[in-house]
This record gives structure tokens, sequence and C-alpha cells, in this order.
């Protein structure tokens, strides 16, 4: 590819005043069972080249993923300029990237036999102990490189694996219809089969027995699978494009308290083997880790090149993008700092409330706003310090920036759950709404 990129380089800059390149490959090989048998061994390729230039001042940009249409993509970039919107920023040079540890040859190495071994055997755990439970898994490994080049004299590569295994467990009791979750993606190999099944079968076990609740407030306690519901209001509440546009609740409150004091939160491109770590982001800056919330004081957003350009700032080095689109403003692995109890303890604390461990939706509400309105999919009761059994057709509403200022406890096990790495939180006074009279 470098070869080829550096030929479309050369000849885009006849026609434009500055180009940039991104090249994107990946193989992904997923190993799929659905209801208690193995439905498909894949191998899917994906590449893909997408060119930005700045033409006149204004932006073009154009994609493909045949790498024969070197002409046509710099037609289109070219064309496409003259609609563009005003650049307010240049390419990046040459520059030092950060050492981010992103690739595990273990990964590349894991042979398809071991992931339906590993299917397989899991699946048989569950079945053992709750035959009735219909398990569907999904155990899959890929590698993708990464390329930019551009006519500042950028032009870096880097390669990244990644590892992803999750296992859903499907149950009908007492007529309604249970799903429980399970999972993890990394860069690095983690094949927890045992950890995996011991947690779907003593939730399996739990959500067999029905329990009430009542219509009031009551503490809440969000494990992490469930927070990230409510962490995506964060997300884009310091997403600078929300910001630039004026509908983020967040904007002028640098410096402010805006959230509870136990509350930080940060952006980290350098997280060990985190799935979106990289030594630079999606236009060749160097990954960083970014402020956004100490102690519940707001610190600042993320962004791009071209919205920190809209707004007379710096980017923070959080471009994201795939090689079709244009870089936007983007987490790489959203972070939260933990507590000091443990969940068993936190649970032990509370004399009526609700665990919650999956959430469906966001409902209607607004959560750019931090408006949130969930169904609980998986949830327990808690009487007198001990879960008593699953709670249904409930809905737990607030508003974020209300609720993380009324924080009961945080946990210290912190989990990463696809790209948001957190501890399970207990919130107090949390609305939640039931069937039961």
């Amino acid at each position: 590819m470098q070869a080829g990129a550096e030929k479309i380089l050369d000849k885009a800059l006849k026609r434009a005043d500055d180009v940039e390149i991104y090249y994107e490959e990946s193989e992904r090989t997923p190993v799929r069972f659905k209801t208690d048998e193995l439905y498909s061994i894949d191998v899917k390729h994906t590449r893909g080249i997408g060119l930005r230039v700045i033409k006149d001042g204004k932006i073009g940009f154009s994609s493909t993923s045949d790498p024969s249409r070197v002409e046509g993509l710099i037609d289109a970039a070219v064309e496409s300029a003259r609609f563009g919107q005003e650049a307010k920023f240049q390419f990046p040079g040459k520059s030092e990237f950060p050492e981010v540890d992103i690739y595990d040859k273990k990964v590349i190495d894991l042979a398809t036999e071991t992931s339906v071994k590993e299917g397989k055997k899991l699946i048989s755990m569950i079945k053992e102990k709750e035959p009735e439970v219909k398990v569907d898994a999904r155990i899959g490994k890929a590698v993708s490189r990464i390329s930019i080049i551009n006519s500042r004299g950028l032009n870096f590569s880097f390669d990244k694996t990644y590892f992803t295994y999750f296992v859903e467990g499907f149950l009908l009791a007492n007529g309604s219809f249970v799903w429980i979750f399970e999972g993890k993606s990394r860069c690095s190999l983690s094949m927890e089969t045992e950890r995996f099944a011991k947690e779907i079968l003593w939730k399996t076990s739990l959500a067999k027995k029905d329990v009430d609740i009542p219509n009031k407030a009551m503490p809440v306690l969000f494990m992490p699978d469930a927070l990230t519901s409510l962490l995506k209001a964060f997300v884009l509440g310091v997403n600078g494009k929300n910001v630039q546009k004026g509908s983020s609740p967040l904007i002028g409150r640098v410096g402010e308290k805006v959230l509870g004091e136990e509350v930080t939160m940060w952006d980290d491109g350098l997280l060990e083997c985190g799935i979106g770590s990289s030594p630079m982001d999606a236009e060749g800056m160097p990954s960083t880790r970014t402020p956004l919330i100490e102690e519940g004081v707001l610190k600042g957003y993320i962004f791009d090149l071209q919205t920190a350009g809209l707004m007379g700032l710096e980017t923070t080095g959080n471009a994201a993008r795939s090689y079709n689109s244009m870089p936007i403003p983007g987490v790489s692995n959203f972070c939260v700092s933990p507590g000091t109890s443990s969940v068993e303890e936190m649970i032990r604390s509370i004399k009526e409330g609700v665990v919650v461990y999956d959430v469906l939706g966001g409902g209607q509400s607004n959560l750019l706003a931090g408006d949130f309105s969930v169904n609980v999919s998986l949830g327990f009761k808690v009487e007198n310090g001990e879960m008593v059994g699953r709670v249904k057709d409930v809905m737990v509403a607030g508003n974020v920036y209300d609720v993380f200022k009324r924080i009961i406890d945080v946990g210290k096990e912190v989990e990463e759950v696809w790209g948001f790495c957190s501890p399970a939180f207990c919130f107090g006074d949390m609305k939640v709404a039931s069937k039961t009279k």
C-alpha cells in the first residue's frame, strides 16, 4: 500500500493545495454459536482509502474500497471541495508517537479450532446446570492496519489486534423472556470461558424468581454494563462538535462543578490493550490522556482539528473515523475513576433498592441534555442487603447531571465495556417505575 498511497498523494497534490490519505485494512474471523449450536465461521477482509484535500481553502473528501480507482477518487475529492466547508486547520506534520500496547501475537495465533472448542465448552457448562437456557455466543479475533500519509510530511502506520468474546443466555421464566449477557472486547487475548459461564449461571438461577417492587424513589446500583447507557450522555456533552454547534449542556462551564466530587472522568487513548487505544488519532495527532471532569469539575472537551479550528482552540487528538467518513471528535477509551467499596459491600448497604445489570435503550429521552429513561432488562431487587429476585417491567429515569450528584457509593473494581472503563455506581433517590400496584 505504501507505494500506492504515495502515488495517490503525488497525483492529488497536482490538483489540490494539501492532501491526506487515510488507509484502513482489516481481517476479522468471528466464530458464532446460535441456539446452543455452532452457527458460522467467517473470514472477512475489508480495506479502503479515504482522501481528504484542501483546495482554495475548502475541504473535499472521497473514499473507495477499490484501490485501482485512483483517478475517480481524486476527481471526487477535488470536485467536492468546491462545496466543502472552509478549512480551519492544517494537516499535522511529522511527530513522535507514543508506544501503546495494542498488539497481541496470541490473538493472531489463536486457532479457529480453539475458539470452536471454547465456545462448545461454554455452552456445555451452562447447559449442564441450566438445560432450559438457550445460548448464543461469539468468539472473534481481528487485526487491522491503519496508515496516514499527508502532504505535510506525516507518514505513519500501526497494527492493532482485537479479541471479542460475548455470550447471551435466553430463558423463558414465569411467562416472560429473560436475556442475560456477558462479554468483553480488548486488544489482547482474554479467554474467560469459565467466568462467563459462572456469571450466566448465577444470574439465571436468581432470574427464575420474580419479585414485586414499589413505584417510588430508592437506591439503584448500576453495574458497569448498564452504566454505559448513562455515561453516553457525558460522551455527548464533552464532544466538541456538540459544543461548537451550541447543543451541549456543558457549554461555557469549564471550571464549574457539574457532578459530584466523587466523579473523575477522562479519555485515555493510551490505555493498555484498550479497545480504543492507538498511538495516533484518526488524522495523525499523537494519542494522549485528556482530562474531562476532575472531582466533579468540568476540565474541557474533546476536539478534532477542524472543530477545534472553528472554535479557535487546539485539537485534543480525539479525531475518530473510518476510511469512508470525515474525521469527527470521538472518545477512545472513556474512563471513570474507581471508589473504595466492593460490589458486595455496596449491596449489603442497601435496605431496599435495585441492582441493574443490563438495560434496553434510552427510551424517548433527550440523552444529549442528560435525560434518560431506560427499561431494566436484567435487574434484581435488594432487601436488607441481599438480592432476592428479578424485577420485571421496570423503568428507571432521571437526568445524569442530577443523579451523578446523588452518589451513595462507587465500586473499586473497574470493568472495560466496549470502550468504557468504569466501576459500579450506586445512586440515591432514583425514580423507579413498575407495574406493581
